[in-house]
């Protein structure tokens, strides 16, 4: 859907509300039992083919094709002038009434198709033309954008140089066996004919050498660019124009001039204006003998004399075949010498094709292919065993740094004995701690001298034995140590006895058991952390893989908000575009409404505005957003529709700027 659909599809609206029969055409109706079969099975195939004709919202415009079709099997199109005396007299006993109000409808349907079509295509050379401008405008603001733009076109100028030398030589070698032997014979006198012909050629060229050596190779594509783009606005100038009358004077049926549109005969009128508005845009749009202020004049004052039709004077049937033949003239000869004239100058002046621009690139890949292939060819072993390496790492890093902790993360929530978090085991302390406890009973059952502080005799009690097994829990060796001081002073005999080493190797014990409880301690800490550490193991591998899989996303087309992010630019583009157009009216203190090239300028920008503003904003707001546009297409003052510009933009900001 476009802004020219909508408007094609209101106008279209509008005829359908046209009554076929009114008040003025009574006399001319035919009863219905008077009617015959062949009129009545010709209004059947009129109404099928308006039908076809009209507009929807699934298909608001058709093809010239089609619409071509559909007027030839109307059979409209046959100059009624051309007819004999006698079909005439025939043809004026039928009961023409009805029967061409159905071909009036069908005709306007075609009319406005036809319209929708020129508009389009105005729409789209305007487009073309905003692109090249745009190429132009960049070549003659940058000297490396000229650099360029010289290195790539530097083989066809070359060869245009040639082709000038050669035409302009007044020598010219006929080559053939009787020249090649006499060229094979004198060498000399070749090289002195050759040494004539290169001065002849140059010499008439003598300004173009001077201008040549002033100008730089980039300046003088600067100038070049500099012609092609002065040629290229006024061609934009023309769409524009033609788009301004387009939309501001054809096919008003609700003009104030046009009270009359509400039969059959107004709209007739109006339609057969707007065909030879139509017609003449067409025809004179492009023509490069031609300013922008003679093609606006020219459309402006352009003789309508045969515009002015009245129902009495001809009849109904030659009215219909004039309309028909025209529009039929219009697709079939006037449409394409227009599209053929815009392709023949935007060949000339529009941007190189691209061949022109990538045939450098092309080139160098064409010549590195063959490296390329060569290196694939000889080491595609290499290759191979590189992909399955890397295929392994990637699947080595999944599994190792995603889900297995991952797996250890699940544990961890669901408190699983099982977690690999642990520095010892469980019963490691308490078996050492009861070993300990086991070595120092024995110890003072052997040594009960040094339990002296716990009891008396040469016997140990069970309570000293308790108490003793309290000490060891809360880490107390102390006749273990006073044996160790006395066993110290005479070490000899204390080996020999084996006190010595008993002592020491209790201490050792003594020393395992502390160090499983501080190591006790650890654990206890990492296990009441262990689902942090387990996140910290888990972090990296998502990292990494959520960095690769948004990589790999944005890498073969899901770049969804930088191409949001662009189409908002150029909707804020746009936005300045209108209210520059709207701001250069205002300068035009005389002017109530706006000139037909920037009125084309203002609709042309709408359209842009509606095709990106249906990407980015919601489907409620781009509907108010269309009707506003429509507002603003519309031929209305200046200042209003500075207004609608303005609702447009404190409306719609959020989304679009």
């Amino acid at each position: 859907m476009s802004l020219m659909s909508d408007v094609v599809r209101q106008l279209d609206v509008h005829a359908d509300s046209i009554p076929i029969f009114d008040d003025d055409s009574e006399g001319e109706e035919v009863e219905p039992g008077g009617r015959d079969e062949a009129s009545a099975n010709r209004i059947e195939e009129l109404i099928c083919i308006t039908k076809a004709l009209s507009t929807s919202s699934s298909r608001p415009l058709l093809s010239a094709h089609r619409i071509r079709s559909l007027l030839v099997q109307s059979r409209l199109c046959t100059n009624y002038l051309l007819m004999t005396e006698a079909d005439q007299k025939i043809d004026r006993k039928r009961a023409v009434g009805s029967e061409v109000r159905f071909e009036w409808i069908l005709l306007i349907k075609a009319s406005l198709q036809v319209y929708g079509l020129t508009m389009t295509m105005m729409i789209d050379h305007s487009q073309v033309f905003k692109d090249d401008l745009c190429y132009w405008d960049q070549m003659v603001n940058s000297y490396k954008t000229c650099c360029l733009y010289a290195l790539q076109t530097s083989p066809w100028r070359f060869l245009r140089r040639c082709r000038d030398a050669i035409a302009m030589s007044p020598l010219k070698f006929r080559f053939s066996a009787r020249s090649m032997r006499r060229m094979v014979r004198d060498p000399f006198e070749t090289l002195r004919r050759l040494r004539r012909l290169v001065r002849n050629c140059i010499r008439p060229r003598f300004p173009v050498r001077i201008h040549n050596k002033v100008l730089s190779s980039p300046a003088m594509c600067r100038l070049e660019a500099d012609e092609n783009r002065a040629l290229v606005k006024k061609l934009g100038g023309f769409s524009t124009i033609s788009l301004g009358i387009l939309i501001s004077d054809c096919f008003q049926f609700q003009d104030r001039k046009n009270r009359g549109c509400n039969s059959i005969k107004g709209v007739a009128a109006v339609v057969m204006r707007s065909l030879a508005a139509l017609q003449a845009i067409i025809g004179e749009a492009y023509n490069p003998d031609m300013t922008l202020d003679e093609f606006e004049s020219l459309l402006m004052n352009r003789q309508d004399c045969d515009i002015n039709i009245v129902f009495s004077e001809r009849h109904p049937l030659d009215i219909t075949g004039m309309c028909g033949s025209r529009l039929l003239h219009i697709l079939n000869v006037i449409i394409p010498d227009m599209e053929e004239r815009m392709a023949k100058h935007r060949y000339t002046c529009g941007k190189p094709p691209r061949i022109v621009r990538w045939w450098l690139p092309m080139l160098l890949g064409l010549i590195s292919s063959t490296t390329a292939i060569r290196i694939l060819a000889n080491r595609h072993e290499e290759l191979l065993q590189y992909l399955v390496e890397c295929g392994r790492t990637v699947r080595g890093f999944w599994s190792n740094w995603v889900v297995e902790p991952g797996r250890q993360v699940l544990k961890t929530i669901r408190h699983d004995e099982t977690s690999d978090i642990a520095i010892m085991s469980r019963d490691s302390l308490k078996a050492d701690r009861e070993s300990l406890e086991r070595m120092v009973v024995d110890f003072a059952h052997d040594n009960p001298n040094f339990v002296s502080e716990l009891g008396a005799g040469n016997a140990v009690s069970e309570a000293d034995i308790a108490a003793l097994r309290q000490n060891v829990t809360r880490g107390d060796l102390t006749p273990v140590l006073r044996a160790y001081e006395r066993d110290i002073r005479r070490p000899f005999t204390g080996v020999v006895r084996g006190d010595l080493m008993r002592s020491l190797l209790i201490q050792v014990q003594k020393s395992k058991v502390d160090l499983e409880v501080a190591m006790t301690g650890i654990d206890s800490l990492l296990k009441s952390q262990e689902l942090v550490f387990g996140l910290v193991g888990l972090t990296p591998g998502i990292l990494v893989s959520a960095g690769v899989a948004r990589y790999i996303y944005g890498l073969f087309g899901g770049r969804a908000w930088l191409r949001r992010e662009k189409r908002v630019d150029q909707t804020r583009r746009v936005l300045r575009s209108m209210d520059c157009i709207l701001t250069e009216s205002y300068q035009d203190l005389d002017a109530r409404v706006l000139s037909y090239e920037d009125h084309g300028r203002l609709v042309y920008e709408a359209q842009r505005l509606r095709a990106l503003a249906s990407r980015v904003l919601p489907a409620d707001a781009a509907h108010d957003l269309y009707v506003d546009l429509h507002d603003l297409a519309k031929p209305n003052p200046i200042k209003v529709q500075a207004r609608v510009l303005d609702r447009i933009r404190w409306t719609y900001g959020k989304w679009l700027t």
